[in-house]
């Protein structure tokens, strides 16, 4: 099976062409997402996760997978829902070194693998994108990047490769918080 290039890095879709990318389906509360197939290394069970003091609350930590430290993000909060509970059912989507080495997704359920062609997809982005950059999106907004039509419900698609950028950004904006956020009064009996 041949995987169109896109041209978006990491994203797996390409609007106006045919040809079908595959998928990896999750569950994220009510809603189905997938992530183009060819950026997965792997989907496991999640092992013990070791917290990061003072990480923002979408990076749960950090797991060991066969000596290998690997970044956990939960998805329901980059998308701005409560955080994921942990049960048998919740899985880790591991991403390939291109994405960025040691990144893994905290997801609620697997799915299927499916396969959709580009006119079974629409653009969550509208036709203003700047060369992936969209003027006024959230940084967890520029994360979808399209809508897949399945039988019976819709399918989020997710564009992994803003992952990093998405992450930088919180972590940016969380830096910035102590700073917008003074006692103005602590600082006057100083």
């Amino acid at each position: 099976m041949s995987h169109a290039t896109s041209s978006t890095a990491g994203s797996g879709v390409v609007f106006g062409q045919t040809e079908a990318v595959s998928y990896t389906t999750f569950r994220l509360r009510e809603g189905w997402f997938g992530i183009a197939t060819d950026l997965v290394k792997e989907v496991t069970a999640v092992p013990s996760l070791t917290p990061i003091p003072h990480a923002p609350s979408p990076v749960r930590g950090y797991v060991n997978l066969r000596g290998h430290i690997v970044l956990v993000v939960d998805l329901n909060c980059l998308l701005h829902r409560s955080p994921a509970e942990l049960d048998a059912d919740s899985r880790l989507i591991v991403f390939k070194p291109p994405l960025g080495d040691a990144l893994a997704v905290l997801v609620q359920r697997i799915g299927d693998m499916v396969e959709l062609s580009a006119d079974q997809i629409e653009s969550h982005r509208g036709s203003s994108d700047n060369d992936g950059q969209n003027a006024g999106l959230l940084p967890h907004e520029e994360l979808i990047h399209g809508v897949g039509k399945l039988d019976g419900h819709l399918l989020l698609i997710l564009d992994a490769g803003r992952l990093p950028l998405c992450l930088e950004q919180i972590i940016a904006r969380r830096c910035r918080e102590p700073f917008l956020h003074r006692n103005p009064s602590k600082e006057n009996s100083l």
